[in-house]
């Protein structure tokens, strides 16, 4: 740093050329915690300011002195043109139109330096991504409904999942929570992101079935055809724990008969499979819309 400041709202150190340049393009928030800010008054940091100058003066080389003369600038002829140049330092024969090994080392390591910049700017990014995602879900968790407007207000992404793989929206799922569910629908959340397995929030709700929560997640227009990392279908889960009620729900809705997961079972083939007695009880039902579906 050259001109250390406070961000007094925050108490967060930083550049001021580069705390200016995040406000002037629009940002109104603390860079490193997130938290909107509605003062932008920068307090100069006098201390750090006085360190960062006392370790330049240590660590700052004089220029080394030589009594060897300069090497006088001569004119070099090249060879495959007859054009002149100038050079005072290097034996090489340079043209007008080539580049010298120096200038490509320099580009070489000008590109390596933004390579590295670049990759540490997209992980300082994913890290602050993924902390603002594990205080969402932890919010949904603690049922917090205050947090959660907060952080929609603030314009922070309900669709990114935290440490543990889950998204606000599964974490809801799984509690079976419906009035956070319909607090992260009203914030914009989506329902079709899948979790580290690729199971939607509809995957969970039909797997544990809990139907009013199906019902909420199909009438917001989520995916009843919705695939995990194993082909698993909604109508998959449901038709395998025996969920009844959930199969009609989401054949009404249109889910596909057919759907063939990873092992090329459709979803009354995983009934038949299943050790579960509600399984059992599931297989004519799914029959009669399979007869159904012929006879149309």
């Amino acid at each position: 740093m050259n001109d250390p400041v406070v961000l007094a709202e925050t108490g967060v150190t930083y550049e001021r050329s580069e705390i200016t340049a995040w406000f002037a393009e629009g940002k109104g928030t603390c860079p490193c915690t997130g938290v909107r800010v509605t003062n932008h008054q920068l307090v100069p940091n006098r201390a750090l300011k006085a360190t960062i100058d006392r370790w330049k003066e240590e660590n700052t080389e004089e220029p080394a002195t030589t009594s060897e003369p300069k090497n006088e600038m001569r004119p070099v002829e090249d060879s495959t043109d007859g054009r002149v140049v100038v050079c005072g330092c290097c034996p090489f024969l340079w043209s007008w139109g080539s580049r010298s090994s120096h200038s490509r080392m320099q580009e070489a390591e000008s590109v390596k330096r933004v390579s590295i910049i670049e990759k540490s700017l997209s992980s300082r990014k994913e890290k602050r991504s993924r902390d603002m995602a594990n205080r969402v879900t932890d919010a949904v968790r603690r049922r917090n409904e205050y947090d959660l407007y907060r952080f929609h207000r603030d314009s922070w992404s309900f669709d990114t999942l935290d440490d543990s793989g889950y998204g606000p929206i599964h974490v809801a799922a799984i509690q079976n929570d419906r009035q956070i569910m319909d607090v992260l629908l009203e914030c914009g959340s989506s329902t079709d992101l899948k979790d580290k397995s690729g199971c939607t929030a509809l995957h969970w709700a039909a797997r544990l079935g809990y139907y009013t929560l199906c019902t909420a997640l199909v009438d917001a227009g989520a995916d009843v055809n919705a695939s995990s990392l194993t082909k698993t279908t909604p109508l998959h889960m449901a038709a395998f724990w025996g969920r009844r009620d959930i199969i009609v729900l989401l054949v009404t809705h249109g889910a596909n008969l057919h759907a063939m997961n990873e092992k090329q079972q459709t979803p009354i083939a995983v009934a038949k499979q299943s050790l579960w007695d509600n399984a059992k009880s599931a297989i004519p039902l799914l029959q009669k819309y399979l007869s159904q579906e012929t006879a149309r």
